[in-house]
């Protein structure tokens, strides 16, 4: 499993272009190029804040980005589902193909946004607006519940599938394992 180091340049690497990949990351944060570049090469470890700039920047690996693993199936992806997912990769274990990652990286780009007007010193949303944006929200999260939902089914036969077929090798290893439980052929 890879470290938080390494999951922070994936990220980076996965989402900015290669040409402009610290001036990019510099408008989109605040922070200096040069941190970037100084962190994703080790020269420094990322700052508490550069991790929070790019969980808010791209909300759907920053639960990966953190723990090490990803829950798919509720958007939360990491560099290897996301590469799997533009067949560029292999994709994490144990996801599975199906899950609502692209509803819910707006649904949380949006959460984010919502929390910081609300909370936070960021820039006023006039309360019309702000209706609207809850509106959006609430819709988003129909939409990433129903993925969730469709998916769930097909999942479970997955699920029962890959149990039975491991329940299979597992026995026939335990029988290999005590040649007095084969039988004769």
């Amino acid at each position: 499993m890879s470290n938080l180091r390494e999951r922070f340049a994936d990220i980076i690497r996965m989402n900015t272009s290669e040409t402009r990949r610290w001036k990019e990351l510099e408008s989109l944060t605040g922070i200096p190029a040069a941190n970037w570049l100084a962190a994703v090469r080790n020269k420094q470890r990322p700052t508490a804040e550069m991790i929070e700039a790019l969980a808010r920047t791209w909300p759907q690996y920053a639960y990966w980005m953190v723990t090490g693993t990803s829950d798919a199936r509720y958007g939360h992806l990491c560099a290897d589902t996301w590469a799997a997912q533009q067949g560029k990769g292999r994709a994490f274990y144990p996801e599975t193909e199906a899950n609502a990652g692209a509803s819910t990286a707006a649904y949380l780009a949006l959460s984010i946004k919502l929390y910081a007007a609300r909370y936070e010193f960021a820039p006023c949303i006039p309360p019309e607006q702000h209706a609207e944006l809850e509106l959006q929200h609430l819709k988003l999260d129909l939409e990433r519940l129903s993925q969730i939902e469709a998916v769930a089914p097909m999942d479970k036969a997955s699920l029962q599938a890959v149990i039975a077929a491991r329940r299979g090798r597992v026995s026939d290893q335990e029988d290999l394992a005590n040649p007095a439980t084969l039988k004769d052929s």
